[in-house]
């Protein structure tokens, strides 16, 4: 990403660096949907789609009556910071040092 803000002017990097920046976070996604259950990435995909068509349809239809999203500031701030926290505690359940901890009764 840093690359991508330092060469923002020039014309052909750019390009190339986004797309190795792209290529790089396709393998990155294909590799762990590869590893996961089916379900739970047609789960992830079907709530992304739901995400995208709703902000979109909503996009289009605020941009007709002149409204935008800054009334939605403290309510996108907090279910931000609720997200990043379960976020942390997911991974500190799901850790393996953590498993070990739990199955020893310690």
């Amino acid at each position: 990403m840093w690359p991508l803000h330092v060469y923002h002017q020039k014309h052909p990097v750019n390009l190339i660096i986004l797309g190795l920046f792209t290529v790089s976070l396709s393998l990155t996604v294909g590799v762990s949907c590869a590893n996961t259950d089916g379900r739970i990435v047609l789960e992830a995909l079907i709530l992304t789609a739901g995400v995208v068509a709703s902000l979109t349809g909503y996009t289009f239809w605020a941009s007709k009556k002149g409204k935008d999203f800054s009334f939605l500031a403290p309510i996108l701030f907090t279910s931000l910071i609720i997200l990043i926290l379960t976020g942390l505690i997911q991974v500190r359940s799901l850790s393996p040092i953590y498993m070990i901890t739990c199955r020893d009764g310690s």
